[in-house]
């Protein structure tokens, strides 16, 4: 398996090593079929996953986030080829039986729900190429489906818990996020307030939200870009746009490539972002089509304009490295700045009056099944007496 460094959190900024890691990032997403049941990167997809590496290297591609994740699968190959590449994955949990329900969240937190999510920890927690786990995508829709905020934060808060436990397993601890949706930024900025408030076992790692606000040859502030720096610019964690490129102009230029990777107020907040989507489908956001001969059966991949606009926008914004260095070397003294956010206030566009549901899973016998499990070896005789809690603040005091 390769030696790809692990990407780290380190206050609101991701690193590689000593070296900050921007997200240069793609939705990457089955080409066909039904697209939130198919996982685009277990083994039996090796052949589409190596049509695509040589287009995402050509982009500079470093992350791809997938939306669906079937833990049962194998993927060593798929992950071990993106790492040689230097690609890291992102997946969200997407499937029904892993996510909460938007019109039921408090009945759809159950043991089994997070049953699945701690498979798709252990499934992802022992590649070096995974960047994170996103346990909620999407969730909160509207006004209404903020009700179910609290068992959002339960999912974060188990999810959490469940990968502090990575050590025992010989594993490193996961970090933990949610993704929300291209809503008015003032209910995003609510999300984001919730979710990084309080204690720290309870709230994400780290935020993303998907922004379409840039549109053909626009600017950072008629986009809307320079209120989203002063809004999250006291942020504790990394943010990042979990997708972006507007088609509402096309073919799109993705100009606002040149400001997430090269404009300095943004670097001082932001950590990069997606575009969406690699895959050619019917919403008209895709970079590369792929094509079937009938005949023959041969596959091939061939790009869209916006997949050689994307790569001059990104060659644009990475192409003067000096005044990259410069722009990047004055936010590491922000890199530990900022402060949690206050839980914002019941209101008409925040209707979160329950508190967070008490977790559904016996810890402690959990506890005693991991370590009883055969497949672990060398762990402390002195983990039989503690607790998951003493567990984890054991794990705490060792970072």
């Amino acid at each position: 398996m390769s030696t790809a460094a692990p990407v780290t959190i380190k206050g609101r900024f991701f690193w590689k090593d000593d070296t900050r890691f921007l997200i240069n990032g793609v939705i990457y997403q089955h080409h066909h079929g039904d697209r939130n049941t198919t996982d685009p990167i277990d083994d039996n997809q090796i052949k589409d996953l190596q049509r695509s590496i040589p287009f995402l290297k050509e982009l500079g591609i470093n992350t791809i986030i997938i939306h669906f994740i079937d833990s049962t699968k194998c993927r060593d190959a798929a992950m071990k080829l993106l790492a040689e590449a230097g690609i890291y994955v992102l997946p969200c949990l997407s499937a029904p039986h892993l996510v909460i329900n938007r019109r039921a969240p408090f009945d759809s937190y159950t043991r089994e729900l997070m049953q699945g999510c701690f498979g798709a920890i252990e499934a992802m927690e022992k590649y070096p190429n995974t960047l994170g786990l996103v346990v909620s995508r999407e969730v909160i829709i509207d006004k209404q489906t903020t009700y179910g905020a609290p068992a959002v934060r339960a999912v974060v808060r188990d999810a959490k818990r469940y990968a502090d436990l990575a050590f025992i397993r010989g594993q490193r601890t996961l970090p933990i996020g949610v993704i929300a949706m291209d809503l008015e930024p003032i209910q995003v900025k609510k999300q984001f307030d919730y979710f990084a408030s309080g204690d720290d076992k309870e709230c994400v790692d780290f935020f993303a939200f998907n922004n379409f606000a840039w549109a053909g040859n626009a600017a950072i502030d008629t986009t809307g870009y320079s209120d989203l720096i002063k809004q999250y610019t006291e942020t504790p964690i990394p943010i990042f746009f979990s997708q972006y490129g507007n088609n509402t102009v096309r073919p799109r230029r993705f100009y606002e490539t040149q400001a997430m990777y090269r404009d300095p107020t943004m670097l001082v907040v932001f950590s990069g972002g997606a575009v969406y989507e690699f895959f050619g489908s019917a919403n008209n956001h895709g970079l590369v089509r792929r094509e079937q001969d009938k005949n023959t059966g041969v596959v091939r991949l061939e790009p869209f304009k916006d997949f050689w606009n994307l790569k001059k926008s990104l060659q644009c914004s990475f192409m003067q490295p000096k005044r990259i260095k410069t722009a990047m070397s004055g936010c590491l003294s922000f890199a530990k700045a900022g402060k949690k956010p206050q839980q914002p206030k019941d209101g008409p566009d925040w209707q979160v009056t329950a508190p967070v549901p008490n977790s559904p899973i016996d810890w402690d016998a959990m506890l005693a099944e991991i370590i009883e499990d055969e497949e672990w070896v060398d762990i402390s005789t002195e983990l039989w007496s503690m607790t998951v809690d003493e567990v984890s603040d054991k794990m705490d005091n060792l970072v």
